[in-house]
């Protein structure tokens, strides 16, 4: 079992017991199985999707200075009467100051332009790095 695991490095447990089986071996599955355990030989499961992309990201830089990392986020939430609004949210990572806050029914990426240029027309910086998730707003051409 070894010898076909080895040779055959894609072969689940399975295939070799059909290879063994064709070998001249009269165990049955249950004992082939234990020793197939015993052995170490289990495939490695794959990794979910989730994990997948996880695995292209950045690593999160250790913010020591200001206006080094920026992070931006749309935030949601409902009116009395069931309006829904969006917040643009863009922060400092290292100071936690928030440098806009821009509200409004329908955010484009046009919106999260304007917003990082006068952001950083009024603080009179621009960050190094700027940190957001895929969201619609992000992923536009204009930004």
């Amino acid at each position: 079992m070894n010898e076909i695991a080895h040779t055959r490095i894609r072969y689940g447990f399975g295939r070799i017991f059909v290879l063994l089986r064709r070998e001249g071996f009269t165990d049955n599955h249950k004992s082939v199985y234990r020793i197939y355990k015993a052995c170490g030989l289990n495939l490695h499961a794959k990794r979910p999707r989730r994990s997948r992309s996880a695995a292209h990201r950045l690593d999160r830089l250790q913010t020591t200075d200001i206006n080094q990392v920026w992070s931006m986020d749309f935030l949601q939430d409902e009116l009395f009467n069931d309006e829904r609004f969006h917040i643009l949210a863009i922060v400092d990572n290292c100071s936690k100051m928030c440098h806009g806050l821009l509200v409004g029914k329908s955010l484009k990426g046009a919106h999260v332009v304007d917003e990082l240029t006068k952001a950083c027309l009024v603080e009179g910086c621009r960050p190094e790095r700027i940190q957001c998730d895929n969201g619609s707003e992000f992923i536009s051409e204009d930004v």
